[in-house]
């Protein structure tokens, strides 16, 4: 949970980012190029963070090592019923 609670706060904080500068657009203190420059600025760096806690997320790092070991698993098998065949290996 706690890896959520840092998403979400991260997330509600970019919200209040963009509130703060709609209100500078609304009141002049900013101009549209400005504010799509600083929206633009601001939408890659969220992307950037919620990419970096997605893949440090728990359960796709667990997910991830289910996959590997599975995927060396199924390259074992492939070698050995597939190079020399089940049954020659196990007449040796």
């Amino acid at each position: 949970y706690k890896h959520e609670r840092e998403c979400n706060a991260i997330i509600g904080q970019t919200r209040e980012d963009k509130i703060i500068r709609l209100e500078s657009l609304m009141d002049g203190v900013l101009t549209k190029e400005d504010f799509m420059d600083e929206e633009f600025a601001a939408l890659l760096h969220e992307h950037k963070l919620l990419k970096e806690m997605y893949q440090n997320h728990p359960e796709v790092l667990q997910t991830k090592i289910e996959l590997e070991r599975a995927e060396e698993e199924v390259e074992s098998f492939r070698n050995f019923y597939g190079d020399m065949g089940e049954r020659e290996v196990l007449l040796e």
